[in-house]
């Protein structure tokens, strides 16, 4: 399928933050709180800007119908870690987590109107060094879902 919409992100990729639920004895109430971390929005950021200027290049509205998402996340490798030793980001951010906050930015950037418009997907993650970019960040390519044929 052509994409509608191709662009790369520069910046570290980051999860989003999970979800905690705490009970407060002195109101016998329960509440939910994120962990989000400086990194999390600082990649929100970057994938928000980088969006809408993708967007805007080339005039699209937001979208409002079933669309695919391929995601290329490239990760700093660290100093301490061989080619030979780790050669996949195997370990943690977590690649649901990942997606999660890139598709929320999206959304933020009018990309489309929901991150639940997104019915096919896939992602990968790989070291930065191993890309012929180079640099930490992602490529993202988004796509209108062809409706399904009806015999």
């Amino acid at each position: 399928m052509t994409p509608l919409l191709t662009f790369n992100v520069l910046g570290t990729p980051a999860p989003q933050g999970s979800k905690n639920a705490r009970y407060n004895p002195k109101t016998g109430k329960t509440f939910v709180y994120e962990q989000n971390s400086e990194a999390q929005r600082s990649w929100r950021q970057d994938v928000l800007n980088a969006a809408v200027i993708a967007r805007r290049a080339l005039n699209l509205e937001t979208i409002e119908t079933a669309v695919w998402v391929d995601i290329e996340f490239r990760l700093p490798r660290p100093t301490s870690v061989s080619l030979r030793r780790r050669p996949y980001p195997h370990v943690k951010p977590d690649g649901d987590k990942l997606q999660r906050n890139t598709w929320d930015a999206l959304t933020q950037a009018g990309v489309f109107r929901d991150d639940a418009l997104v019915v096919n997907w896939r992602a990968s993650k790989r070291y930065a060094t191993d890309d012929p970019l180079g640099a930490p960040g992602a490529t993202i390519r988004v796509g209108l879902v062809p409706p399904p044929e009806i015999i």
